[in-house]
């Protein structure tokens, strides 16, 4: 779940390999793209299924059920990675944007007007 007082209109550029986001102005809609952060979960989860697969090929026993639970396992860490990445992101989208007073959207830099503190709408107004 985002935080309250953050950006709301991004979109989620994550896969199974790490977490990503873009945020965008709320008045141009330019965006702004964060940084990659590498899933820790997807890695784990990669070598398990391999260690599972190898124990599968020389024959132990029960080594498709290890696959299945270190996937169950790695399902919840991806998700906790994905929240945490995800507030990592809006700590990062705040330096980038700032948040008007009047109308509580985030902007960019040139839809800010700096004599107002204002967005470019509001302070049209």
């Amino acid at each position: 779940m985002p935080l309250q007082d953050a950006p709301q209109n991004y979109e989620d550029l994550s896969d199974e390999y790490g977490f990503q986001f873009r945020f965008y102005c709320e008045v141009c809609n330019d965006g702004f793209k964060t940084q990659r952060i590498k899933s820790q979960s997807a890695q784990k989860s990669k070598r398990r299924g391999f260690t599972a697969n190898v124990l599968g090929a020389i024959g132990l026993s029960r080594a498709s059920d290890l696959a299945s639970a270190t996937e169950d396992l790695a399902e919840g860490g991806y998700e906790r990675e994905h929240e945490h990445a995800l507030q990592v992101a809006i700590r990062e989208a705040k330096t980038r944007f700032k948040k008007c007073p009047a109308c509580k959207q985030y902007v960019c830099n040139d839809c800010w007007n700096v004599k107002k503190k204002k967005c470019s709408q509001c302070a049209s107004e």
